[in-house]
């Protein structure tokens, strides 16, 4: 397995676990006070 291989399976299982950007996003705004009003 080279490099490049290990990188593509840590990534994948980084977003398996995680979400993707859109996901991350929303989380980090939700949990901001000040945007709060544009989530409910």
């Amino acid at each position: 397995m080279g490099p490049l291989d290990r990188q593509l399976r840590a990534q994948a299982a980084d977003f398996e676990k995680e979400g993707g950007f859109t996901e991350r996003l929303y989380r980090v705004r939700r949990q901001r006070p000040h945007c709060v009003r544009f989530f409910r």
